[in-house]
C-alpha cells in the first residue's frame, strides 16, 4: 500500500484511508497544533476531511457539508504544503478534493489519499518498501592491504 512520505502526515493518513475519521482528525491534531502558514492549513483541512466524513457516517449531512466547506477551502490554502521538497511528490490536493466532493454528495466512496499521492510520492514510498523486504545493504569490501597489488 502506498503511504505518504511525511512521517507527520502518514498516521492520519492511515487512519483516515482505513476509514477511521475520529482516529485520523486526532493523529492530526498535534502536528497541526505545532504548524504554521501553508503546513497549519493543509492540517486543519485534512482534519475538517475526517470530521466532514465522520459526521456524514453518524447522519448528518448538514454538518459534514459545513465542515466539508471549510475544509476544501483550508486544503486549497494549504496545497503548496502538500508538496514535498526535491520532485518528493505529496497529495494532490485538487484530485483529492474533487474525490471528497463525489463521496460527501454520494457519488462516490470515501477517497483514500493513498490513491491521492502526486508520482514521487508514489515512488519514493516504492523505494522504502523495495529497501525493507531487501534487507540491510552488504557491508561495504574492506579496502586492499597496504603494500597489495
Amino acid at each position: 500500500m502506498r503511504e505518504h512520505p511525511d512521517p507527520e502526515l502518514r498516521a492520519g493518513a492511515r487512519r483516515f484511508d482505513a476509514g477511521e475519521w475520529f482516529a485520523a482528525h486526532e493523529a492530526w491534531e498535534e502536528a497541526w497544533r505545532r504548524a504554521e502558514g501553508a503546513r497549519r492549513a493543509l492540517l486543519q483541512g485534512l482534519i475538517l476531511a475526517a470530521a466532514a466524513l465522520w459526521k456524514r457516517e453518524r447522519g448528518v449531512p448538514r454538518g459534514a457539508a459545513r465542515l466539508w466547506a471549510r475544509g476544501r477551502a483550508k486544503l486549497r490554502e494549504g496545497a503548496p504544503a502538500a508538496l514535498l521538497p526535491e520532485g518528493a511528490g505529496g497529495l494532490d490536493v485538487e484530485r483529492f478534493v474533487a474525490a471528497l466532493d463525489a463521496a460527501l454528495a454520494g457519488a462516490a466512496p470515501p477517497p483514500r489519499i493513498a490513491e491521492h499521492l502526486l508520482p514521487g510520492a508514489r515512488r519514493e514510498e516504492a523505494a522504502a518498501s523495495e529497501e525493507a523486504r531487501a534487507g540491510p545493504a552488504p557491508a561495504p569490501a574492506a579496502p586492499p592491504a597496504r603494500g597489495a597489488p
